[in-house]
């Protein structure tokens, strides 16, 4: 055995005595045990508010929502990409109950695809569109993938620097690159999605 994994080894038992021994520590008197129990249910309740939208106001991230007087009624509103709504409560069967000012209305469809706690940006907008490489060196090294400028590749997701894509038919390549590496036909993208910011 190596000396590095010796060490490695060494490090990985005196973890585990080091916890059980506070485990130990903590279950052996009364008054930390319960400081314990209050500090983990806290931290629980911190995590669950942390990541429910009841009550938040949320953003449409769908060309249109339209929603409905009732679940399985009529159409009474149609709200465009970016209009805001108060998610009131998740539903079962996907339906979710929604307030518009003093309206209460209904809708089908996912927090997270259709509406969402951030905007949709143009950057969101960019995901599935084909750009260009354009590199000063006249090419780019992406992870997997050698890219040569004029090479087409499909965004798959986008954050504010750079870009995540696909090279070829068959998604033969793939890896990520600066957005300042790229030439992008922002008209036909924001085309498709006029209301983006």
């Amino acid at each position: 055995m190596s000396v590095g994994r010796q060490f490695k080894r060494i490090g990985e038992t005196g973890v585990a005595f080091g916890l059980w021994g506070l485990i130990l520590w903590i279950i052996t008197d009364v008054k930390r045990l319960l400081i314990a129990l209050v500090v983990v249910v806290f931290l629980f309740s911190q995590l669950m508010s942390a990541t429910d939208d009841t009550n938040r106001t949320l953003y449409v991230n769908a060309k249109t929502l339209k929603l409905l007087d009732k679940p399985f009624g009529k159409v009474v509103k149609t709200l465009k990409m970016n209009d805001t709504l108060v998610l009131v409560r998740k539903m079962s069967d996907d339906w979710k109950k929604v307030a518009i000012g003093e309206d209460t209305l209904f809708f089908k469809g996912s927090v997270y695809s259709e509406i969402s706690r951030y905007p949709f940006t143009k950057w969101d907008a960019l995901e599935g569109h084909k750009v260009k490489v354009s590199h000063p060196d006249g090419f780019y090294e992406a992870e997997e993938s050698m890219l040569k400028n004029g090479d087409i590749i499909t965004v798959t997701s986008s954050t504010e620097y750079d870009v995540r894509f696909e090279k070829g038919k068959n998604s033969t390549g793939y890896g990520s690159i600066p957005k300042k590496y790229l030439i992008i036909n922002w008209n036909k993208v924001l085309r498709k999605y006029p209301n983006a910011i």
